[in-house]
Order: structure tokens, then sequence, then C-alpha cells
């Protein structure tokens, strides 16, 4: 196989769009994600219940406008760390053959989630790609694969996009079996709460989704609410609900989301004010209206008028 360089890739992709240029370690692990998923599919190493989820899964599936850094999948509840065995020597492999770094996929240790935020198994393959193994100021590229033991309610085929132009044959007809933008904007619901602190990529998705006319599915939330066992679910959307305001009053926002936007799309939003507004009354809302569905007694009339 050709030695490829990524960080010339990189450069080529930030030479023709300049509001790149403070992104480019981003931009290489979305090269690698393009790796990945050409050797899954190329090597038929797809699981059959394993499905793509997540920010990673909006950027690559559904033309998200944010970059992301981490591979989420779904593989319902006979998942089992031995299933993905092969897939990780098969990922070293491929990763040296390509770029001639030294890779390597760690195991994970499982990690049972059993506090009363929610009961779920969730794995961590941590991908650690040496770049410039002789530049010790220089970090390794990082990329996690996070494989949960949770079914998928709305999974279908879908076309991976290619986001450049100049990717290797065989890129552009990648396929994957993904979740909905309905089930992602389910997830983060369920996320926002059960996580323990709150993630900015999850509020940008969340106003992302619905300004692409995603609407919030009370019934597919409660199947999550079940799947995850979260039985302190509403408390904790309500201490969420209160927390908001004072998380908008920090800088975690701005910074979080600075790593994965261009800065055309960074100084139209995050970095101003009024966005920053829009962002947290739009955060609120959203939240209050889906404790408001999921708790509250209907008071609709009985009467059409």
């Amino acid at each position: 196989m050709k030695k490829i360089s990524l960080s010339e890739r990189a450069n080529m992709i930030i030479k023709s769009n300049p509001s790149l240029t403070a992104m480019k370690p981003v931009i290489e692990k979305e090269l690698i994600h393009y790796d990945i998923f050409f050797l899954l599919q190329q090597k038929n190493l797809i699981l059959p219940e394993m499905t793509f989820i997540g920010g990673t899964c909006l950027r690559l599936c559904h033309g998200s406008n944010r970059y992301s850094e981490d591979l989420d999948f779904h593989a319902g509840s006979h998942f089992k760390p031995a299933d993905f065995d092969k897939i990780r020597l098969e990922l070293e492999r491929y990763l040296y053959d390509r770029y001639q770094f030294l890779t390597e996929v760690r195991s994970p240790k499982q990690l049972t989630y059993t506090s009363e935020n929610c009961v779920s198994h969730a794995h961590t393959w941590k991908v650690i790609i040496q770049m410039h193994p002789t530049q010790k100021n220089i970090p390794s590229q990082r990329i996690h694969i996070d494989i949960a033991n949770i079914p998928t309610h709305e999974a279908i085929p879908m076309a991976i996009n290619t986001n450049y132009s100049d990717l290797p044959d065989g890129y552009n007809t990648m396929l994957i079996r993904g979740s909905s933008k309905n089930e992602i904007l389910a997830d983060k619901l369920i996320a926002i709460p059960a996580r323990n602190n709150i993630k900015a990529r999850d509020l940008w998705d969340i106003i992302w989704l619905q300004q692409q006319s995603t609407k919030i599915d009370i019934d597919l939330i409660r199947k999550k609410i079940e799947d995850h066992a979260m039985t302190q679910y509403k408390v904790r959307l309500e201490a969420r609900i209160n927390e908001v305001p004072s998380y908008f009053e920090t800088k975690h926002f701005v910074q979080e989301m600075s790593r994965f936007l261009d800065s055309q799309r960074l100084s139209k939003t995050v970095m101003n004010p009024d966005f920053i507004e829009f962002a947290k009354t739009k955060i609120i809302q959203t939240l209050t209206d889906l404790h408001r569905r999921l708790y509250s007694k209907s008071t609709e009339a009985t009467f059409v008028l």
C-alpha cells in the first residue's frame, strides 16, 4: 500500500479553505474516520446490530456543520468485547500500512453506569496513532470507538458523505447502518441529564437538529429511558434545566465549540453574544417542553370549537 501523509492531506484541505486553519487536528481525525469505515466495509467487519450514532453520524451521514472526534455505535444487548477483536487487529494493520504510523488499538475496560442516572454497558476502544514519534511535544492522535449494549430503534442504511474532493477511490460509495435524526435527537436529550457534565456539542446538535425540522419523539424518548433504566431521569432533567443559565455564563460553551467549528461559523455564532443568549433560551425551552410532555397531565381543551 502506498504511503500517504495524513498531515499533508489535511494541509491541502486547509489551503483550499482558509477558515479551517485552526481545525487541523479534527480534520486529520475525520480523514481517519473515513479510513476506518472503508476498512469496515472492505473487510466486511461491520457487526449485524452495529449502528452508527451520535455527533459523528450527524456529520458524516446527515450533513452537520460541526466537526466531531469519536465514533459511537449501538450494538444491542448481545454484543461482547470479543466481537471487536478482529476489527482491532485489522485496524492496527490497515492504518500502519496506510500511513506508516505506529497504531495501537487499546482494548477497553467495561464501563457500567449503575448510579441513579442510568444502567447501561459501554465499551471504549482507544485508537492511538503516533504521527510524530520523534517529536515528543506533539501529542498522539486519539480516536475513541464507543460501543454500547443498547438497542437502536430507527436504523436505516445511509451513505457516508464525502466532505472532501480528493478522497481515495471507493470512499464515495460507502454505506453504514445509521441512526435517524429523530433517534439522535432522542439520544442527545437522554445524554443531557445522564452525563456528569453538560457537553457543548450536545447543545449545539440539539439546536441544529431542530433547525433541520427534527421533532422530539416522546414515545421514543420513553423507550430510551427504559433502555437505560434511568429511574431518576425526571429529577436529573429538572436539575439540568436549572443548571443551563449558569452554564452559559461560563466560557465552557465557547471553548468547546471552538474546537469543532470553522472560523467563519464560529464568528457568526459562538463568538456572538446574541447567539449565546439565543442558544441558552432555545435549550431551556426545549428541555422545559420535554419535561412538560413527559410528566405533565394534558391540559388540552376537550371541545373542538
